[in-house]
């Protein structure tokens, strides 16, 4: 083992490196500059109750990070906006990581790329309504690819999924509110070019809104460019635990193509044609 502490190993790395965190629990924060790093944890690695100028564990100001099998848990800071990941650069991707049990997953800022999300676990995150299981920030060079993954049990009201990105893809996953006090599973305030695809998404009990997917709804006019804010939501199975529901709320923005979901509980009378 070359280091002992986060920090002394992201301040050594350089453009390109890999750095290996070994299995243990680290109640450490740490700032990341260099680009092209990956980081590879090893089983049981866990990143824990600690954040780093008052954002989150890992600030990432390089580009073109990858972060691979990270446990995080227990950030909180004092705006109640504590994340396991603060992106301040430009490209991330996250694969089989583990976030949970702390005010925010991944918030990412304006323009931050590209990212990827693959084969994770985002599980009981969310505070105040302004903190989400993981938020994208907005620009036309931003990005969102979430798959084979799960947002389960958001709290504190927080949308599952937040992105105000000019591209958003959820495909493959489950995004669930289970027992948790959320609010829309599925949040894409700024319209956007979006697919939302062979999911299963569920809207639980104690759900404090009765949205499940919102697009568009922070605009104030529509769109100057249609073509750049078309939205599909097809192919998903749909299941309403909570007893009112409005599982496509859109304002805005050009008609959303919404087709050949599986609606499970509600009123047969309110599924779209095209559905069942």
């Amino acid at each position: 083992c070359d280091f002992r502490s986060l920090q002394a190993a992201f301040t050594a790395l350089q453009d390109g490196d890999v750095l290996v965190i070994g299995s243990g629990t680290y109640a450490e924060a740490a700032v990341l500059s260099a680009d092209a790093v990956t980081i590879l944890a090893e089983p049981g690695a866990h990143v824990r109750d600690t954040a780093i100028e008052g954002k989150a564990a890992l600030v990432i100001r390089g580009d073109d990070t990858v972060i691979e099998g990270l446990e995080c848990s227990g950030i909180s800071v004092p705006d109640r906006n504590g994340a396991c990941i603060r992106m301040e650069g430009h490209n991330l991707t996250l694969r089989g990581v583990y976030f949970h049990d702390s005010e925010e997953g991944l918030l990412s800022h304006k323009n931050s790329g590209l990212i990827i999300v693959e084969d994770s676990l985002f599980e009981r995150l969310g505070a105040g309504g302004r903190a989400h299981g993981m938020y994208i920030g907005p620009g036309e060079d931003s990005a969102l690819i979430l798959r084979r993954s799960h947002v389960l049990a958001s709290k504190g009201e927080g949308h599952g999924v937040k992105s105000r990105a000019a591209s958003t893809v959820i495909e493959s996953c489950v995004i669930a509110s289970l027992d948790g006090k959320d609010s829309r599973l599925i949040d894409l305030p700024d319209g956007g070019k979006n697919v939302i695809r062979g999911n299963i998404l569920e809207n639980g009990p104690n759900s404090s809104n009765a949205d499940i997917i919102g697009i568009g709804l922070e605009l104030r006019a529509e769109p100057a460019d249609p073509a750049a804010n078309r939205s599909a939501v097809t192919g998903n199975i749909i299941i309403l635990d909570r007893a009112q529901n409005q599982i496509l709320h859109a304002r805005y923005v050009p008609p959303v193509e919404f087709a050949s979901n599986a609606i499970i509980g509600g009123s047969r009378t309110a599924v779209a044609e095209g559905n069942y």
